[in-house]
């Protein structure tokens, strides 16, 4: 071979190789453009014992508002709402109406990076919120003949008063009975010494 072919092989092969180590940067460059999920609120695997308000994404860098989409189902694939979420700078919000059933819930979202490319991605929370029981009003019981009647012809007790007076009365009764017992016997005793007097008084 030549000193010139063999110069051509050599120039040849530093250009192939130029070539593949900028595509390799290139592709990495690429690559590492697009951005990733931070964190979330419900975070992926959280059990929460109460349904949340919201669900929030936050990404490592700004998000283009194209297209965000965040759908929230049950575990039977049910949507719970199909709002569309707001995106503010970072973060991709959800709000979740009220009257969350307890279960598992899937967060299934689709957001357009700062380099223009859409990522996308999915996880699962669990509500597991307590059971509410409601107690129903008694109505009141409404009383039977029987009770009323009794309730009616029933006699009331005598008061303290009432007792003082009924003493009283017994008291005076007593007195008046002694008194005239007395006057009997009196009297009896007078006419059996008048009686004593009159036989020794005859011849």
């Amino acid at each position: 071979m030549s000193l010139s072919a063999r110069a051509l092989n050599l120039r040849a092969l530093a250009i192939s190789a130029v070539a593949l180590f900028l595509g390799l940067t290139l592709h990495a460059g690429a690559a590492q453009a697009h951005d990733v999920l931070l964190s979330s609120a419900p975070a992926e695997g959280e059990t929460l014992s109460a349904a949340p308000t919201e669900v929030r994404l936050t990404f490592n860098n700004d998000i283009l508002d194209l297209n965000a989409a965040i759908v929230l189902t049950d575990a039977e694939g049910t949507v719970l709402t199909e709002e569309a979420p707001v995106v503010d700078g970072t973060e991709v919000a959800l709000p979740v109406p009220d009257g969350v059933p307890a279960g598992v819930w899937t967060v299934t979202w689709r957001v357009v990076s700062s380099d223009g490319h859409p990522i996308s991605g999915a996880y699962e929370f669990t509500v597991d919120a307590p059971a509410v029981t409601t107690v129903e009003p008694t109505e009141p019981t409404e009383p039977t003949e029987s009770g009323t009647a009794d309730a009616g012809t029933s006699d009331p007790e005598p008061s303290d008063s009432a007792s003082a007076v009924d003493t009283g009365d017994d008291g005076s009764e007593s007195g008046v009975g002694r008194i005239v017992a007395f006057v009997v016997v009196a009297i009896a005793v007078v006419g059996a010494v008048a009686a004593v007097i009159v036989r020794r008084s005859r011849p």
